[in-house]
């Protein structure tokens, strides 16, 4: 909800930014319109007067050539000023057929040659038969001899073509002609429905100011300005004509009706968008909302899958360190870490029907849960194939025949298989493509096993393997791993290597799991897994010494046990010797009070760290770890008697157990100095 919020907030500073925007624009535009309707306006004026104008200067040039008598001849220059006085002139020339003026009100215009300019050019051209025009008006402009006057010049042929009359009109003259020159200047010439046009004067008689040159040439098509007037604001286009000011003005109401209702109707239009966008972007919102929660729940539902995918590969994997009671003679550790929720690398350690120790590490194709899959048939398939063949390499070639059978996804996995004699400590092994494992001998020195690799399992149903022997000697482990470990990069994409491994594995530590896992962890510095990281330790510590003793089931056999125990067992631990003292102890008096035996048989049987103690006694059946242990949080009163010493028997033992065999029982106590 609270990114609906934010959306709403977003439209409606947009919806706001629009309106703001669409203002903008229509103002703009009604700028744009008043300024063209001014520019305009101005044409329109200017196209005005010099029309009206055009009829008034034919017709005082025909009243001139009536007064002249139609003849281009000499006159003087107060007849011709008389004249131009007369009618209203403020320039009055007569041209003869060569060009050349023969009279004028202006003395420097007489004998003036008409050719050396193309203002007056064009009126010497009526003098060409050929020219069917008799009369011409030009457009307000400077004199070319007074350059200080602007006016409006027209001229007629007289018949004949015999000569040229010409006169000309000032802007001062045309202002008293138009009746302009009041105090409504200009008030009947108007345009639009506010616009009006007049004159910048230089007095109260409303006579337009001439125009200085430098204003004329900066801006000869107009000025346009906003003017704040007692009637609102008003826009003034400022122009230069005949040599005179002139403005046209229209006020901000004349489009404002026009820019309003335009404004409006965008509004509408924006609202409407608007309404029509945050109702898609709510909906989409909520519809992504409902996508995320769905995600949310698939994801969850998924990291649960995986999760317990995790759990059941995890839970089919054997314990990752474990020793076995009945035999002492070896131990195992191993470790795997998968780069996903679930991996595809495998480890598996059983016990053959003949005692022999089988042990397996692998890698399969890819990763995640396809790998993990395919790993879990791999181990079956082995597991079966070992119990069935007994011979390493013909269990290989098994279970490479059934993973070939139905692997239509074409998975494969590499794989190391071992068995162990724990007599002897003979290791015979079998490698299927995987990395060469490592033997770490009692001294400190590392070797590698000189069995390279063959073909990998699931892809060719025809293989046969071969096999290596390795004989390990009391204290030699074997060190499996995946290439996990080896191609495990740091930030850098460099590799941990072999060589590291190597060095690694010599300082000999007594967890080689955790040492390599830790120097891994060191190297590759938080980045992410590139693949599963899997390792096995296979420790022999030879066979184990064993000793024997028969003693009477009574009181007086409690001290010699104690001592034959003492004797016979040789954990350098002193801490576990005590507690394997103290469970003994209790074991034999409870055989001599409850088991009603006449005698009892103490097995010892010890290698390097660890101890096993079997007592067997021919009493009545009677399992001492059955009893209920007591609440040692109850008062002593409340307490039952009995039960403390098998409490503390439980407590001080590494591996306890009891078995009714033959009419015997049989308790066996194992007291192990390489667990904490």
């Amino acid at each position: 909800m609270k990114r609906i919020r934010n959306l709403l907030i977003a439209s409606f500073a947009l919806g706001i930014f629009a309106l703001a925007g669409a203002w903008w624009a229509v103002c703009a535009y009604a700028d744009l319109k008043a300024k063209q309707e001014l520019s305009n306006s101005r044409d329109a004026f200017v196209q005005r007067i010099e029309n009206t104008l055009d009829g008034v200067l034919w017709y005082a040039a025909e009243l001139a050539a009536d007064m002249l008598d139609h003849e281009a001849k000499p006159r003087e220059e107060a007849e011709m000023r008389k004249i131009a006085d007369t009618l209203g002139l403020d320039e009055l020339t007569v041209v003869g057929t060569n060009g050349i003026a023969v009279a004028s009100n202006f003395k420097e215009f007489v004998n003036f040659d008409w050719h050396t300019t193309p203002e007056t050019m064009a009126f010497v051209e009526l003098l060409s038969p050929s020219n069917p025009m008799t009369k011409l008006t030009q457009p307000f402009r400077q004199c070319v001899i007074r350059h200080n006057h602007y006016l409006k010049f027209g001229a007629i042929v007289f018949p004949g073509r015999s000569g040229i009359v010409q006169v000309g009109y000032s802007m001062e003259r045309l202002v008293n002609t138009l009746a302009c020159s009041d105090a409504k200047a200009f008030g009947s010439w108007t345009f639009g429905r506010y616009g009006r046009f007049g004159a910048v004067d230089r007095n109260s008689d409303k006579i337009p100011d001439p125009v200085p040159q430098q204003i004329a040439a900066a801006w000869p098509m107009g000025r346009i300005r906003k003017i704040a007037g007692a009637d609102g604001v008003w826009t003034r286009m400022t122009f230069p004509f005949a040599g005179h000011l002139f403005y046209a003005e229209v006020p901000e109401r004349e489009f404002g009706d026009e820019r309003n209702a335009a404004f409006l109707l965008a509004a509408a239009v924006i609202v409407a968008l608007l309404s029509v966008f945050v109702t898609l972007l709510v909906r989409l919102r909520l519809s992504s909302l409902r996508l995320e929660k769905l995600h949310s729940e698939a994801t969850v539902r998924a990291a649960e899958d995986l999760r317990l995918a995790h759990t059941i590969q995890m839970s089919t994997l054997p314990r990752a360190s474990v020793f076995n009671p009945e035999c002492l003679a070896y131990d195992l550790e191993a470790l795997m870490l998968p780069a996903r929720e679930v991996g595809g690398d495998l480890y598996d350690f059983f016990v053959l029907a003949d005692g022999r120790i089988a042990f397996v590490i692998g890698d399969a194709s890819g990763k995640g849960v396809p790998a993990a899959m395919f790993m879990l048939v791999a181990k079956n398939a082995i597991r079966q194939a070992l119990h069935g063949q007994g011979d390493p390499c013909e269990a290989m070639s098994a279970a490479n025949a059934a993973l070939c059978a139905d692997n239509e996804a074409q998975m494969f996995v590499t794989m190391v298989l071992g068995v162990l004699d724990p007599v002897s400590g003979t290791i015979t092994y079998v490698n299927a493509g995987h990395t060469r494992p490592y033997v770490i001998r009692h001294d400190g020195s590392v070797e590698r096993l000189e069995l390279r690799g063959g073909r990998l399992l699931g892809l060719f149903s025809d293989l046969s393997f071969c096999s290596g022997t390795v004989r390990l000697m009391p204290g030699d482990r074997i060190f499996l791993y995946t290439d996990g470990v080896t191609e495990a990069l740091d930030a850098q994409r460099r590799l941990y290597g072999a060589e590291r491994l190597k060095s690694m594995l010599e300082k000999n530590s007594d967890d080689v799991c955790n040492a390599v896992r830790s120097d891994v962890a060191e190297h590759v510095n938080g980045a992410a897994a590139s693949d599963d990281l899997t390792m096995l330790v296979l420790s022999w510590w030879g066979e184990p010494v064993r000793v024997e003793r028969k003693f009477a089931a009574d009181a007086s056999s409690l001290r010699p046990a104690i001592e034959f125990l003492r004797e016979s067992c040789h954990l350098e631990n002193k801490k576990k010797l005590m507690r394997l003292l103290q469970v003994v102890d209790e074991s034999v008096s409870n055989i001599v009070n409850h088991s009603g035996a006449r005698e009892f048989t103490m097995e010892i049987s010890s290698v390097k760290d660890r101890c096993r103690v079997v007592l067997t006694d021919d009493g009545r059946e009677y399992n001492p770890l059955a009893h209920n242990a007591p609440d040692i949080h109850a008062r002593i009163e409340e307490r039952p008697v009995g039960g403390l010493g098998i409490l503390l028997a439980k407590g001080c033992a590494d591996f306890i157990s009891w078995r009714r065999e033959g009419g015997f029982n049989r308790l066996t106590v194992v007291q192990n100095t390489r667990i904490s």
